[in-house]
Formats: structure tokens, C-alpha cells, sequence
């Protein structure tokens, strides 16, 4: 089976819908077997740019929300 890595960068300012949307993106791929590693860019495609990258894949949804 291949694997497969899933990138997730938001723009805007840190609101309760942004952290939301990145939970679900986060919670919603770990259904998928193909995803084994899910990346939150930090500062959007800044993070990108610059390699910036936070593991999300062991986050829980408190983890997530409070940092």
C-alpha cells in the first residue's frame, strides 16, 4: 500500500474557526489508511516556503486547539 503525507497551511489570523478547520483536516485524515504523516505549515505558505513544518500526526484535538 503506499503512503502518503498531507500538508495543511491556513492564512489569516489565529481564530476559533482557523483552529477548528485544523483539527478536522488533522482528525479526518487519520481515517485514511494511505495517510501516514500529516504537516501543519507554520505562518501559512510562509511555513512552506521556509520548510516550517509541525508534525500534527499524534496531536489530539486539545493538543491542537491549545497551543
Amino acid at each position: 500500500m503506499a503512503s502518503g503525507k498531507i500538508l495543511v497551511a491556513q492564512g489569516g489570523g489565529p481564530t476559533a474557526v482557523i483552529n477548528q478547520s485544523l483539527v478536522g483536516v488533522a482528525l479526518e485524515a487519520r481515517r485514511f489508511g494511505e495517510v501516514q504523516r500529516i504537516y501543519g505549515a507554520r505562518h501559512g505558505v510562509r511555513g512552506i516556503v521556509n520548510e516550517d513544518f509541525v508534525d500534527l500526526t499524534q496531536e489530539t484535538s486539545h493538543n491542537v486547539t491549545s497551543q
